[in-house]
């Protein structure tokens, strides 16, 4: 006290509540019912002009930028890949250093590291794909493709084949559409 009235000082560092305007958080983060916000670290909400919604997206970014991540776990693996857009959980979960990648859908793309240019709609579409250039549309489409590239498959199961016939500059129409020898432009 002064002698008259009671005062307390602000503790340095971090704003308190009680705001009544905007409040610059300076290099602090800003955690909301468990919700991390901020711009440093693994927090990621505004790192590189990334944009995340979910639990573990985008954890391990740190030269990655112009990614869109939304889900638990999407992109969770990726370091520098950059213009990818993942929705659903998983969703290009172990993407390292791939780019220009689109994937919806839980656990799309999941396998993708470093591929690139890759398009994935569909539960588990595109999965097992390491590869570039590739196009799935449907639940499974491309399933088992790994790192065969420039193919394309639209319809559930499309494209997919056993782990020792890969396929590229493919084409699959059609459930369950299959390869025949593994040969190119089936």
């Amino acid at each position: 006290t002064n002698g008259s009235a009671a005062s307390w000082a602000a503790s340095p560092g971090v704003p308190y509540s009680g705001a009544t305007g905007a409040v610059n958080l300076g290099d602090y983060n800003l955690t909301v019912r468990g919700i991390k916000i901020g711009t440093s670290g693994t927090d990621n909400f505004a790192l590189q002009n990334n944009m995340v919604i979910g639990k573990d997206a985008l954890v391990n970014t740190t030269n990655g930028y112009n990614n869109m991540a939304i889900g638990n776990g999407t992109l969770y693996s990726n370091v520098g890949g950059y213009n990818n857009l993942a929705i659903g959980n998983e969703s290009q979960y172990n993407n390292l250093w791939g780019w220009g990648n689109v994937s919806l859908g839980i656990a799309t793309l999941n396998t993708n590291v470093t591929g690139n240019f890759n398009t994935a709609v569909g539960h588990g579409a595109g999965y097992f794909l390491t590869s570039s250039n590739n196009t799935a549309f449907g639940h499974n489409a491309l399933d088992g493709q790994g790192d065969g590239g420039g193919n394309t498959g639209v319809g559930v199961g499309a494209g997919g084949v056993p782990w020792h016939q890969r396929t590229y500059n493919s084409t699959f129409l059609g459930y369950n559409a299959k390869a025949q020898s593994g040969l190119d432009n089936v």
